[in-house]
């Protein structure tokens, strides 16, 4: 291990005892001892508030204009409030020795009641940070501050109800006129145990990130920064999670819980997504901006969604229209975006857009240049860019192009106070060529790749406000996917080789469904779903000296018709939700029936269990490709079950954990268990059954995560754990179990956050265990014969697949954040972020191959063989990111 990571470990302890060791200070002889000069009034009260824990209390409005110049000799705090206040128009209420309310020095303001003190768990004596209070029948009330301090003043009737809510616990009503007869102290909620609410966690992670039953809900707006991330990209942020990763070390090619990438279900507004990444996956297809909330489900969904036999991550722009104009411009050092969010039509129409769009055609980062390292290393075009650096040859001849862009936008109507119809639309694009010519050689290269992502969506909701909801949806999701390369003379224009791979995908479905809450603890949800899937893939080789048979499939259009039902029902201490869903498929002529149940139980406040199981099925997939060809870049082709060839996937899994929160502390703990049968493989060269092209197999995962964390004032640290077994089995080839190619025994993330607002600074240490792969015991020789040249090559005679693997993976991520609001203006911000993944430029070994190799008799003996590439992950890789919100 390099010796750095224990000194980074010992920094991420002595930092953790430190601030735990600061945030026990006392109030008792609170003596201010400061010096300001010209410094704005809010300035000296987030200082004062930071350094002595004082509570202030104000609008923003009423400080601004002010700056203050004054001297405080260790005097307490109601003279050193005289001295800050000597020369405005304010003036200050202590109360409770460290609360500090700020008014303006106006008789009728003065005279106003008021209502003032900070929402806290009865429990565990937490602050509830963003707590609402409002008052009900009315448009007013307030939000709590992040340390869950609330002052609201106005001449309300004093038999006016205060709501107050906080997600996860029960609401409290209190008359105005009872608050304002009270001295501003702590009011305590007590948490939900009656309802899903109970099993709420605010805060899984950071701000942002919470879990409510089996869903985790991530809110990009609310999370500042992650470590190696420079802004948040929501598919990044998801391998923070306990049993998600990228075996690849990619953004979007994620796995879940073991999964393959193909296995996760991606929604966007309901419109299933069929290519999540640009760029080969290392740059996330989304807008983060654009996305108001993501939902992911780790161990299983109802059955109300179907189709892939892993996870589930529904994304949302929005669901309610803005109040209020909001626009933003974001750069970093591969692509710039935008995003814009405003109401219409006097609050009843909302619109939501972003996009993206690379720059690298103008400039060549160093940050696009390592994703460009990891993607193309040890290829002919990887060779091809090396040698256009180095000039070689004079003569030689490259050039390419790369380009992806993404653009998302939902119109919300509210046609009176029960319906809302909404539109959505999603489109992603990636372009790259490459081309090569060396005219001594009389040699020529083409690689062009085209990857097309379009959706559309029309949806109708109904809520009578009080049991009923009903739920319409249409969608369109149209995945197009072209790779072509070329060997060719340039003098004649001829091709003597090409490489053609086609792929296509159209699913449209009609969704209806019924959702009646019967009362407080019970609610059904009814409904049917209709799709026609339609898939097609082309994979050809042609040679001027022969050609190799085509392999292609063309569907017609295949229907998927479901029924599904649902209930979800609470008692005092424990909540259960049972899901059923029939399929019939036209394809295979087969009935598919897919039943789940969940279950958790209190055991206490603050300890509850959980526990999952069902059955789900999948009818596109994308082939298992267990190794990378030296002619051309891998693409991942989809394929819908046929009941031949290519069956449909059905996976069978089931979890059980326990989850304990409490003061900070939080620790996850869940086991798990999967199996899928119906897994479809292309055939390579170390595969015995070479009649067959595809080959079918089953896969069978255990593993078990774990999370532990702990949340001080300023300060996170979190080290999350996974222990898995992932194993297929092909019978075709090999009696037993082997290996996946993605199975990775131990992953563990240690993780630190500290909040010094306005920055934020991030770190983390990940390890995981080598890769599996498949190694040469031998090869064999064999004599090419042709007009005018006689050769040989070697071919690989390959041991147990995935017997052996490569050396352990680690690396250390960090990331710095900073914030810039206006005083004037408070939506208007700068953020800013600079990010450095592996720090320490570690070489983790990504693969291991064996290709044939080509001589003649020329060649000395000790020169024949094959050839070893072993492929690394992703070099140090600095970003640099700007962010401008108005």
């Amino acid at each position: 291990m390099n010796k750095r990571i224990p000194i980074f470990l010992c920094l991420v302890f002595v930092i953790n005892w430190g601030l735990s060791k600061g945030v026990l200070q006392l109030y008792d002889d609170l003596i201010i001892n400061e010096s300001f000069e010209e410094v704005s009034l809010e300035q000296v009260f987030k200082k004062m508030h930071k350094k002595y824990r004082i509570f202030f209390s104000y609008t923003r409005e009423i400080v601004a204009a002010h700056k203050v110049s004054v001297v405080i000799d260790k005097q307490p705090l109601e003279e050193a409030m005289d001295l800050i206040l000597a020369e405005t128009d304010l003036s200050y209420e202590i109360l409770q020795g460290k609360f500090v309310l700020i008014k303006k020095k106006v008789v009728a303001i003065e005279k106003a009641p008021f209502i003032c003190g900070w929402i806290i768990d009865k429990k565990s004596g937490d602050h509830l940070p963003y707590a609402t209070l409002r008052l009900r029948g009315t448009p007013f009330g307030t939000v709590c501050k992040k340390d869950g301090s609330f002052y609201l003043q106005g001449n309300y009737p004093k038999d006016s109800i205060v709501e107050i809510s906080y997600l996860g616990f029960e609401k409290r009503l209190v008359p105005f006129g009872q608050l304002t007869s009270r001295p501003c102290e702590p009011i305590q909620l007590e948490r939900a145990e009656t309802s899903i609410e109970a099993i709420t966690i605010s805060e899984y992670l950071t701000d942002g990130i919470s879990q409510q039953g089996q869903a985790i809900k991530l809110q990009p707006k609310k999370i500042r920064t992650l470590p190696g991330l420079t802004e948040t990209d929501l598919f990044q942020l998801t391998q923070y999670i306990p049993g998600i990763s990228s075996s690849e070390g990619s953004a979007s090619g994620i796995q879940v819980r073991g999964g393959n990438t193909d296995q996760t279900l991606v929604t966007l507004d309901g419109i299933p997504l069929f290519k999540l990444g640009h760029f080969f996956d290392m740059i996330s297809a989304l807008n983060p901006s654009g996305i108001a909330e993501a939902q992911i489900f780790r161990s299983g969904y109802d059955a109300t969604e179907s189709g892939r036999v892993s996870g589930l991550i529904q994304l949302s722009q929005g669901e309610k229209i803005p109040e209020k104009v909001e626009r933003g411009l974001s750069l970093n050092l591969t692509h710039a975006g935008f995003f814009f969010k405003s109401p219409m039509n006097k609050g009843k129409t909302g619109i939501f857009l972003s996009g993206r769009s690379s720059i690298v055609d103008h400039i060549n980062s160093p940050t696009f240049r390592g994703l460009e390292q990891r993607v193309f290393q040890s290829t002919r075009i990887g060779e091809q860019i090396d040698a256009a650096e180095e000039e070689e040859d004079p003569d030689f001849f490259f050039e390419n192009t790369f380009n992806f862009s993404d653009f998302n936008g939902k119109l919300l109507h509210k046609a009176g106070k029960k319906n809302t119809f909404s539109l959505i639309h999603h489109f992603s694009r990636n372009e790259i060529t490459y081309l090569s010519e060396l005219p001594s050689e009389e040699l020529g290269a083409w690689d062009s790749v085209f990857q097309r992502n379009f959706g559309l969506g029309i949806h109708w909701d109904y809520d009578d406000g009080k049991k009923l909801k009903v739920h319409t949806g249409l969608t369109l999701s149209d995945y197009q996917s072209y790779y072509n390369f070329e060997l060719y003379r340039p003098e004649d224009s001829l091709d003597f080789t090409s490489i053609e791979v086609q792929n296509s995908l159209v699913d449209l479905r009609l969704t209806h469904e019924y959702i009646w809450k019967k009362n407080e603890r019970t609610e059904w949800k009814l409904g049917g779903q209709a799709a026609i899937q339609e898939v097609r893939y082309r994979m050809a080789y042609d040679h001027l000296d022969f050609e190799e048979p085509d392999v292609e499939q063309f569907t017609q259009p295949s229907i998927l018709a479901s029924v599904f039902a649902y209930r979800r029902h609470t008692r005092d201490r424990w909540w259960l939700e049972t899901s059923f869903r029939t399929t019939i498929h036209t394809f295979t002529n087969d009935l598919y029936f897919d039943p789940r149940v969940s279950f958790d139980y209190l055991i206490t406040p603050h300890l509850h269990l959980k526990a999952h199981s069902g059955i789900y099925h999948q009818f596109v997939n994308q082939i298992i490709q267990w190794d990378f060809t030296e002619e051309f870049i891998n693409q991942q082709i989809w394929v819908i079950a046929d009941g031949g060839t290519v069956p449909a996937i059905t996976g069978f899994q089931s979890s059980i954990g326990l989850k304990y929160d409490k003061k900070g502390w939080l620790v996850d703990i869940e086991a798990y268990r999967k199996r899928n049968t119906g897994l479809t493989a292309r055939n390579t060269s170390f595969v015995s059954a070479e009649e067959e092209y595809f080959i079918n197999g089953d896969s069978y995962i255990t593993g078990l995560d774990v999370l532990v964390k702990k949340r001080w004032r300023k300060f996170r640290t979190w080290a999350s754990y996974t222990l898995s077994s992932n194993n297929y089995e092909f019978d075709e080839f090999l009696d037993e179990r082997f290996p996946s190619p993605i199975d990775q025994r131990h992953r563990l993330t240690l993780t630190g956050l500290l909040d010094l607002d306005p920055v934020h600074i991030s770190l983390s240490w990940n390890f995981r265990t080598g890769r599996p792969y498949t190694d040469v015991i031998g090869r064999t020789d064999s004599l090419i014969e042709e007009p005018d040249n006689n050769f040989w090559v070697s071919i690989p005679q390959y041991g147990p697949p995935m017997e052996e693997r490569l050396a352990p993976y680690h690396r250390v991520d960090l990331s710095l954040f900073y914030e810039w609001v206006s005083k004037k203006h408070s939506n208007r911000k700068i953020s800013m972020g600079l990010s450095i993944l592996n720090i320490f430029n570690r070489e983790n070994q990504l693969s291991r191959q064996f290709f044939r190799d080509y001589w003649d008799e020329d060649v000395p003996e000790d020169e024949r063989g094959l050839y070893l590439v072993d492929k690394v992950m992703l070099s140090r890789i600095p970003n640099f990111s700007v962010k401008f919100t108005w």
